[in-house]
């Protein structure tokens, strides 16, 4: 004796006594949906794990340029504090606060080259 039922768009026979099951045509496609979904969440997780890689590798340049930018903002503090230590010391004598003035200016110039020379074209 056997039955034959249909559920959610799946025929079931169950053969009662020898206790086997058949599926209808449709466990064939659950089957192949599955293995291509399991293709296409293995390669969603390839391409996070390659954009994980180069995000990392992005952090890691951001970060060194963070450092170095750091770096360059402390030494500017110091250069400023020194300059504002030399005026003071120097302001009630004119040839030496002139002879200063003119060293500044000659240092700015070469920044100001050295920073045109160095910075990309947009």
């Amino acid at each position: 004796m056997s039955w034959l039922w249909f559920f959610g768009g799946v025929f079931f026979v169950v053969a009662v006594g020898t206790l086997t099951y058949r599926f209808g045509r449709k466990e064939g496609e659950r089957r192949a949906l599955l293995h291509h979904t399991e293709r296409g969440l293995g390669a969603i997780q390839d391409q996070l794990t390659r954009m994980e890689k180069n995000m990392s590798q992005e952090l890691d340049a951001l970060t060194v340029q963070v450092t170095k930018n750091t770096d360059t903002e402390a030494s500017a503090v110091v250069l400023l504090k020194g300059l504002a230590e030399q005026i003071a010391a120097l302001k009630t004598d004119p040839v030496k606060l002139q002879a200063l003035s003119d060293n500044l200016k000659t240092s700015a110039d070469a920044l100001a080259e050295a920073v045109v020379a160095n910075t990309p074209a947009a």
